[in-house]
């Protein structure tokens, strides 16, 4: 078998022996860790990333289920594992390094989307950040070492398209009064559509409201879990909301 190219294994011979022995000083000589190059020697130095994808989704839907992530974030992560690591999924688990990262986002950037359109930096950062934890993953299992470096993306700075008060009041004029509440949550209390519509009546009192749940999808049989910081905020009602509450 191979491992990480460093030879065959089991060794057969004491040539065999003898040459991986060089392979191991020469790359410690050009400058790896002598650690990153035994890590190679690994059992799982066989596995590639594609061949534990696998297991690491599974243990993410457990983590689901338990409330510590949501379902949303396991099918983002399941997309993005479909649509963007192909390039780096043959990878050796134990051999990834920062130069392999730093070519796959040139390749993302250039190459990655879609029909090889350039995927947006936003995109290329959320899958990242997913490889990442499939490789914090691996590392708690102690199937590698320490976690290479990460590169950065740069992304410009985009100006975000706010509606005028003017243009919130016609939005909400045009809605009908007994739909309206949803939409004067949003925009008086400035929280998630998801965390709106997870909201009960038992949640009011006060003149607060407690805002500790979210509907994860936009389906209207979506599940409903928690927020996306996962802590609850109390809130003060605005005066036009409850005109709003007392009148429904």
């Amino acid at each position: 078998s191979d491992r990480g190219a460093l030879g065959p294994l089991p060794l057969c011979t004491d040539e065999e022996a003898r040459r991986l022995l060089e392979l191991v000083r020469a790359r410690v000589y050009d400058g790896a860790s002598l650690d990153s190059v035994l890590d190679l020697l690994r059992p799982s130095a066989r596995l590639s990333v594609a061949s534990r994808t696998g297991a690491w989704l599974e243990a993410q839907e457990r983590r689901a289920q338990a409330g510590e992530i949501t379902a949303r974030t396991v099918r983002h992560q399941r997309r993005h594992v479909r649509c963007y690591w192909g390039a780096i999924g043959e990878l050796p688990v134990a051999a990834i390094r920062k130069g392999h990262l730093d070519d796959w986002v040139t390749h993302l950037l250039a190459a990655g989307g879609k029909d090889g359109a350039p995927l947006q930096a936003p995109s290329v950062k959320t899958t990242l950040s997913y490889f990442k934890s499939f490789l914090a993953w691996l590392r708690d299992r102690d199937d590698i070492g320490a976690l290479p470096a990460f590169p950065r993306v740069r992304e410009t700075e985009r100006e975000p398209e706010l509606l005028t008060r003017e243009q919130q009041s016609r939005v909400l004029d045009a809605i009908p009064l007994h739909q309206r509440g949803l939409f004067l949550a949003m925009a008086d209390l400035a929280i998630r559509p998801g965390e709106a519509r997870a909201m009960l009546r038992s949640d009011v009192g006060d003149g607060w409201v407690t805002i500790h749940r979210a509907v994860q999808g936009d389906g209207s049989h979506s599940p409903v879990g928690s927020t996306k910081t996962r802590k609850p905020r109390r809130l003060p009602l605005t005066p036009r909301l409850i005109e709003w509450l007392e009148w429904n």
